[in-house]
C-alpha cells in the first residue's frame, strides 16, 4: 500500500496570483448571477404561491398566510443556498489570495496515453486530487511510467497550478 506524499508548502508566483484573481473575478460574476436568478425566484413563487391558492374552492386559507408561509421557506432556501455556494467557490479562492501559498507533492506517473481525439498528452497519476494531468509533448517523451513529478495546488481551492 502507498504512502500519503508529504506535501511541501510554496508561496504563490506572481502569474497564479493573477491566475487566482481572474478565476475569483469569473466565480464572482457566476455567483452574483446565481443569486440575482435565485433572488427573482424568491419574489416570484410566493406570490405565484398566493395566486394560485385563490383557485382553490375547497379550503380557505388567508392570502396573507400564504404569502408569508412562501416568503419565510423561499427566504430560507435563498441564505442556505447563498452560504453553501459562497462557502464552496469564493471563500475558498479568497483564501488562497490571502494566504498565497500553494502545496506541491510528488505523485508517480502511473500511466501515458496519447488522445488521438484533440491530440493531447497525458499523464495518469497517483495522488487523490487529480487522476490525470495534461503534459506537453516534450514532457510527454521525456518521462516514463514510475518516474515521479511535482504537481501544485492551491492550498484550499485545491486548483491545479501546474506540474514539474
Amino acid at each position: 500500500m502507498r504512502s500519503t506524499p508529504q506535501a511541501t508548502v510554496l508561496p504563490l508566483e506572481e502569474d497564479e496570483i493573477l491566475f487566482l484573481e481572474r478565476r475569483f473575478e469569473r466565480v464572482r460574476m457566476e455567483y452574483m448571477y446565481g443569486m440575482k436568478l435565485l433572488m427573482w425566484i424568491c419574489v416570484l413563487l410566493p406570490v405565484v404561491s398566493a395566486l394560485l391558492s385563490l383557485l382553490n374552492d375547497t379550503v380557505y386559507v388567508p392570502l396573507p398566510v400564504i404569502y408569508g408561509y412562501g416568503q419565510l421557506i423561499t427566504a430560507i432556501a435563498f441564505i442556505l443556498i447563498m452560504g453553501a455556494n459562497y462557502y464552496r467557490g469564493l471563500y475558498q479562492i479568497k483564501k488562497d489570495l490571502h494566504d498565497q501559498t500553494k502545496l506541491a507533492f510528488p505523485v508517480e506517473i502511473l500511466r501515458k496515453r496519447y488522445v488521438t481525439q484533440n491530440n493531447t498528452h497525458h499523464f495518469f497519476i497517483s495522488g487523490g486530487l487529480k487522476y490525470s494531468i495534461e503534459v506537453d509533448p516534450k514532457y510527454f517523451d521525456q518521462y516514463q511510467e514510475g518516474d515521479e513529478v511535482m504537481i501544485e495546488f492551491t492550498r484550499y481551492s485545491k486548483i491545479f497550478l501546474g506540474y514539474y
